[in-house]
């Protein structure tokens, strides 16, 4: 553990190449601590080495104990990163994954919004259009935090991607859930 919060000390203050020397001890003393492997990804990526940083992520995805936080949080940097193919496998996983603490409802609904966002710019229209249907007849929250809540963070990518079809998709979605 101490290997690992050194490394992101060093990550945090731009010493990549002492962080990534601290998150490969950590790595050797724990091969599956999926933060380890994240930390490690974002330090290659970070370097320039993105192709390297992708492989530690995708350790994760075929990881033995997956971490829906962490599978969320990597399927919005592919996303954001313009890598919709990967994006979507880290939310799927996610979504694959149990919800075991309160905290990971809000992973779990955003892994399901971001699913149906990254398939309808995947042009899998019919994929996303289930993923929102998922999410809007969730028994996680209710139906008006679950549309707020889709509504504002659909504005925001939306906002950053030009791409307004499935903020109108999944608000057709959530007024209907609604309504019933």
């Amino acid at each position: 553990f101490a290997h690992y919060m050194l490394g992101t000390y060093y990550l945090d203050n731009k010493y990549s190449e002492k962080a990534l020397s601290q998150f490969e001890i950590a790595y050797q003393l724990d091969s599956t601590d999926p933060f380890t492997l994240f930390q490690i990804g974002n330090t290659y990526i970070q370097t320039g080495d993105i192709i390297t940083g992708w492989k530690y992520y995708e350790m994760i995805i075929t990881s033995n104990t997956p971490n829906i936080k962490i599978l969320t949080n990597m399927g919005t940097l592919s996303f954001n990163n313009n890598r919709p193919e990967l994006a979507l496998k880290f939310f799927v996983t996610a979504l694959k994954t149990p919800v075991e603490r309160s905290h990971h409802i809000q992973s779990k609904l955003i892994a399901l919004l971001y699913a149906g966002h990254t398939a309808y710019l995947l042009n899998r229209v019919e994929e996303a259009t289930s993923y929102f249907k998922k999410f809007t007849e969730s028994k996680l929250a209710n139906k008006n935090e679950l549309c707020e809540f889709a509504i504002d963070e659909l504005l925001k990518i939306n906002m950053q991607n030009n791409k307004i079809r499935s903020y109108e998709l999944v608000t057709n979605l959530c007024m209907e859930s609604l309504i019933r």
